[in-house]
């Protein structure tokens, strides 16, 4: 008798010894995702025609989604003797951006969950008559929480012309909260600079959730 087997057969292989006795799985999984949607938007504006359904009060409105899993599965030995266990990882992050009409809000959800299984099996007899089986096992589980609600802040960067920024300009940047930076010794057009600017603060703030540029 001929048995096909393709990726999508699940197989256990059991024994008591050697390479065959031990089956160990992996499996791994991660997405991630940002979309558009509209806030909370007036109903009776709705309702009037005067603002669509699908209409988003702020453009930015919207979010983004991350989801990474990991199982890892251990087995040896037969059914009667069988050693197993189970170790898994989970880390999800949601990202809410939406305008309440006061403003967009940023509303922030990660949770990481991690765990385990264990389990022993033991087949036996009493005086060779009464057959015996014991079982044994430990499971835990821990999950982290951390949520966020607050107002979304604005990133703004300000470039100069070529020649630089003259002392009322530095004047009114710095009474307006900015902070000077230098990009280096190099004197960079303001094209090469705004390029540069936006790179350094994309890399350096983006990835923490600090704001928006």
């Amino acid at each position: 008798m001929a048995v096909l087997i393709d990726r999508n057969t699940r197989l256990l292989v059991q024994g008591l010894t050697g390479r065959e006795g031990t089956f160990h799985a992996k499996a791994a999984q991660a997405y991630g995702t940002t979309f558009g949607a509209p806030g909370y938007i007036n109903r009776d504006a709705v309702a009037s025609g005067a603002l669509a359904p699908t209409a988003a009060v702020n453009r930015t409105d919207g979010g983004n989604k991350y989801l990474e899993n990991i199982v890892v599965n251990y087995a040896s030995g037969s059914v009667d003797h069988e050693l197993s266990g189970v170790a898994f990882a989970s880390h999800d992050i949601f990202n809410r951006y939406a305008d309440f009409g006061g403003g967009q809000r940023w509303q922030q959800d990660e949770r990481t969950m991690v765990g385990g299984r264990t389990r022993k099996v033991w087949t036996g007899e009493i005086a060779g008559m009464l057959p015996v089986q014991l079982l044994t096992g430990t499971y835990w589980r821990t999950d982290f929480i951390d949520a966020f609600q607050g107002p979304y802040p604005a990133i703004s960067l300000a470039v100069g012309p070529p020649g630089g920024f003259d002392p009322e300009e530095y004047a009114l940047l710095a009474k307006a909260g900015f902070q000077p930076i230098s990009l280096g010794p190099s004197r960079l057009t303001t094209e090469t600079a705004t390029i540069a600017l936006l790179a350094v603060a994309r890399n350096r703030l983006l990835p923490k959730g600090l704001g928006q540029i």
